[in-house]
């Protein structure tokens, strides 16, 4: 027997013209969150469809997706772990651009888990035409200084900051999480608005599970009229004794 739950928390950060939507599942099917960003999308500018699903084994989950409509290119696929309230969830992203303005409907996705499946029901954007062109502000990034070696098992706060140029609060943390390498739990932390105020754009938890070297590389990313030039971080991780 199915049971019909409406959605939690009914999306992070509201799409414009966001149908209302519900959540259906097995009894005991995993609470699904959905989120966007940006809030306005543009046409041939990327935002990012995120999937939250509370089940803390990554490997256990599955989004089963729709058929992307041809409007939409995707432009990056990223599945992860976080760490949320001392407890892991499973974050699904995925990174789109809209190749038309207008509304674009999205079928149901199902997340599936050993404990059962959750339906997000269709929903629908809508996306406005070409933004006017702009002058990018690019604020100079840097990684707080890190170990550059640590020990599988161990717990580290990676803080990404800017130097200048930028205080806001939007975008949101989970905007600048990178793909996760294999063998390390990476979860987005908590920024507060006096860290924000302060320059942090970003907090990353840190745990290698085992020895190697752990590696995100240099990314750009913009978000309206911002640019986020994120520096390279390397780490070597070594064998717990």
């Amino acid at each position: 027997m199915k049971k019909h739950f409406t959605i939690l928390a009914v999306f992070i950060l509201t799409f414009t013209h966001f149908s209302a939507a519900y959540l259906t599942g097995e009894e005991t099917g995993p609470v699904t969150y959905v989120s966007a960003s940006p809030e306005t999308l543009f046409i041939n500018v990327p935002f990012t469809l995120t999937f939250i699903i509370d089940h803390p084994v990554t490997e256990e989950v599955d989004l089963i997706a729709p058929q992307f409509p041809g409007s939409l290119t995707i432009d990056r696929y990223a599945k992860f772990a976080r760490l949320s309230d001392a407890r892991i969830q499973t974050v699904i992203e995925y990174r789109l651009i809209p190749r038309t303005a207008g509304y674009i409907i999205f079928e149901s996705f199902a997340a599936v888990t050993p404990a059962g499946i959750t339906e997000t029901g269709s929903f629908y954007i809508y996306v406005q035409g070409n933004v006017t062109q702009q002058r990018f502000i690019t604020p100079l990034l840097r990684w707080d200084v890190y170990p550059q070696q640590v020990t599988a098992g161990d717990r580290i706060t990676l803080t990404l900051r800017a130097e200048s140029g930028w205080n806001s609060s939007q975008p949101p943390p989970a905007f600048f999480m990178p793909v996760v390498p294999p063998g390390v739990i990476l979860s987005a932390q908590t920024v507060s608005a006096a860290e924000r105020t302060g320059g942090i754009v970003f907090k990353l938890l840190l745990i290698p599970l085992s020895p190697g070297d752990f590696t995100l590389p240099a990314r750009i990313l913009e978000h309206e009229n911002i640019r986020f030039e994120i520096p390279a971080l390397h780490i070597r991780i070594m064998e717990r004794n």
